[in-house]
């Protein structure tokens, strides 16, 4: 899964029932001639996994689930510039009123293969 698939959750944990984990994996470059677009996707990505969360589309996966808080753990590879943490802060309060944490995961995995 990629940050540019904007319907699908990169990957889930979970270590207990109350606090379930979804991923963002984000393999891709930030470069001046792509920010943008790379930005575009990262909003997506957010957006969609506040929604999820917030209409509980995880309970058809995980049966039996008490989950009351939420972490989204943004995997990266490159360092982040000025205008994608900006993008992070915009969805501050929007993360806190569902009761998500925001977690930054610098990573030199290949997600690709």
């Amino acid at each position: 899964m990629s940050i540019t698939e904007q319907y699908l959750i990169d990957g889930f944990e979970t270590d207990n029932k109350e606090v379930l984990t979804l991923h963002i994996n984000d393999s891709l470059l930030w470069n001046e001639e792509i920010e943008g677009t790379h930005l575009y996707h990262l909003e997506n990505k957010i957006k969609y996994y506040i929604e999820y969360i917030r209409g509980r589309k995880f309970d058809s996966l995980f049966k039996n689930n008490q989950y009351s808080s939420f972490i989204i753990k943004y995997i990266y590879e490159y360092e982040l510039p000025q205008p994608a943490l900006d993008l992070l802060e915009k969805y501050k309060d929007e993360f806190k009123e569902n009761k998500i944490t925001f977690k930054l995961s610098y990573s030199k995995q290949n997600f690709s293969g």
